[in-house]
């Protein structure tokens, strides 16, 4: 079996995601695979997948077929909630009144909180809607680091990403204008190939490792305070969008 958490996994919080996925496995048994792959974490469609993370559009636009989806976090950060998550708006301090024409930077144009629901939120505002970004990063640091830069105008960034990227990276000059609509929080997935037994045996080593005194630490570093069964219903409100 094999395991991956790519989704937050920031190099400087890597000791403490290595004590979750520890704790998951003192809690869940030997059959948890020991170490979480990093070489090449995206294995969301791995007939042997234990578990990984991924984001709610690709799920329902492709891996809903090679997948079950596990749980889903409890969030403590701003823009956070039982199952739930917001993006962070951001945009340059002094061009938070004039953001109309900004170009906006995503870390990619299939990622729900980086474009999907950002986009969202500004046809709520009236402001100018593309049909795809007119950047992309690569990745939710990335597209901080290129408003900053002035080399784009403004992303949205997942509320859980946000949470961490203030705690390691620097954010003077930046300011949040908005938040996007509330939407299923990053789902765990697993192989369809596990049975409903093994699913409700994981579901309980996620919601007793994310409790773990040892955990304390990667529950401050991404606000993860909890863990709620999930269905792949909790994500079908996504197929509005």
């Amino acid at each position: 079996m094999r395991a991956s958490l790519p989704m937050y996994d920031f190099p400087e919080f890597r000791a403490e995601t290595d004590a979750f996925w520890a704790a998951v496995r003192a809690a869940h048994g030997p059959d948890a695979p020991e170490l979480l792959e990093r070489d090449n974490p995206w294995i969301w469609d791995a007939e042997d997948l234990f578990l990984s993370q991924t984001c709610g559009w690709p799920w329902i636009n492709g891996l809903a077929g090679s997948s079950q989806i596990v749980a889903r976090p409890v969030l403590t950060c701003e823009g956070g909630g039982i199952g739930t998550y917001r993006s962070a708006m951001i945009v340059r301090t002094e061009q938070a009144e004039q953001p109309s024409n900004a170009r906006f930077v995503a870390n990619s144009a299939g990622s729900l909180s980086g474009w999907i629901g950002p986009r969202r939120w500004m046809s709520g505002q009236n402001m100018d809607v593309r049909d795809a970004p007119d950047l992309l990063s690569g990745g939710h640091r990335e597209s901080v680091q290129m408003v900053r830069d002035g080399k784009a105008d403004m992303a949205g960034i997942d509320a859980v990403s946000w949470h961490m990227i203030q705690q390691v990276d620097p954010v003077d000059g930046l300011s949040v204008i908005g938040w996007s609509d509330e939407a299923p929080a990053l789902p765990y997935i697993a192989s369809p190939n596990l049975s409903p037994g093994q699913i409700a045996n994981l579901q309980t080593a996620l919601r007793t490792a994310i409790a773990a005194p040892e955990v304390a630490g990667y529950r401050a570093a991404t606000s993860i305070e909890d863990m709620v069964d999930a269905t792949a219903e909790d994500y079908a409100v996504l197929h509005s969008w």
